[in-house]
C-alpha cells in the first residue's frame, strides 16, 4: 500500500509490523492468517477434504490439487474470502469468519432462483451441495 502511495508508511495497522508487504497485508499479518485459517477449516470441512491453508491456494486460486466436483465451490468461497480481506485490508477492522459465511449464504441464495427456473433436465450440477449440508449442521 505504501509503495502504491496509497499510505504514509509500511508499517501495519494491525500488528504495527515495520515493513507491511502485500503478502503481510493479505496472508501473513496474524489476525488475517487466523481469518484464513479458519476459512480453510470451514471449507474443509464443508467438502470433507483436508485442504491446507497456503497463501497459493488462498490468494493465487490455485485449486487444482482439490477434487474437480469441489474445484468450483472451493474457488467462490475463497473470492468471497479475498473480498472480505480486501475490505478489511490495510485497516484496524477485524476480519470476521462469520461474516465471510455470511456472505457465502447470501451468494448461495441467488443462483437458486435461476436454477428453479431451468427445465429439470438441463440443471447444471448443483455445487452448492457441501455449503447446504455445513449451513443446514449449523442451524441445529
Amino acid at each position: 500500500m505504501y509503495s502504491l502511495g496509497l499510505r504514509k508508511d509500511a508499517i501495519c495497522v494491525r500488528c504495527l509490523a515495520p515493513e507491511a508487504s502485500f503478502l503481510h497485508l493479505a496472508w501473513e499479518c496474524a489476525d488475517v492468517y487466523a481469518f484464513w485459517v479458519a476459512v480453510f477449516n470451514t471449507i474443509s470441512e464443508m467438502v470433507e477434504i483436508e485442504i491446507p491453508a497456503t497463501p497459493r491456494i488462498a490468494l493465487l486460486g490455485c485449486v487444482e490439487d482439490i477434487r474437480a466436483t469441489h474445484r468450483r465451490l472451493v474457488g467462490i468461497l475463497l473470492l468471497l474470502a479475498k473480498r472480505r480481506v480486501a475490505m478489511c485490508g490495510g485497516g484496524t477492522r477485524v476480519l470476521r469468519h462469520s461474516e465471510w459465511l455470511r456472505d457465502a449464504a447470501f451468494c448461495h441464495d441467488l443462483p437458486i432462483v435461476f436454477w428453479n427456473l431451468m427445465p429439470e433436465g438441463s440443471r447444471p450440477k448443483d455445487i452448492w451441495t457441501p455449503l447446504n449440508n455445513f449451513l443446514a449442521a449449523q442451524d441445529e
